[in-house]
């Protein structure tokens, strides 16, 4: 777990930088940034000061540099020292988690497309 500065685009809004823990793997820097929790924090942030953005679309453009970020907080950047400042996601990906265990019998498992096909009895 690390917290990454995410600069954020929402539509109708413009950019958020947001700090947020996310899982993280170094070896492929891989960021793992659960959805529910990047629009509960939007929500939470909006919910007084422009309800109107709320439910709109947005993406993650990448990560502030953390100086940059903390130096944001105390005055505004201008976009372009922003912009200057932040590495771009590179490749995104959804990944969506399905629970595995027991079932009845006739409840195809999810994974069952993924297995080797059986061999006809002989």
């Amino acid at each position: 777990m690390r917290k990454f500065p995410l600069l954020i685009h929402i539509d109708g809004f413009g950019l958020l930088t947001l700090g947020k823990t996310c899982r993280y793997c170094p070896k492929c820097e891989f960021i793992i940034a659960h959805q529910n929790d990047l629009e509960h924090y939007m929500t939470e942030i909006f919910a007084e000061s422009h309800p109107e953005v709320l439910g709109n679309d947005y993406f993650v453009v990448g990560t502030v540099e953390t100086k940059v970020w903390r130096e944001g907080m105390v005055k505004p950047l201008k976009i372009e020292k922003l912009l200057e400042h932040t590495a771009d996601i590179k490749d995104r990906m959804v990944l969506h988690y399905e629970q595995r265990g027991w079932g009845p019998p006739d409840r195809e498992s999810p994974d069952a497309h993924r297995r080797a096909p059986k061999k006809p009895p002989r």
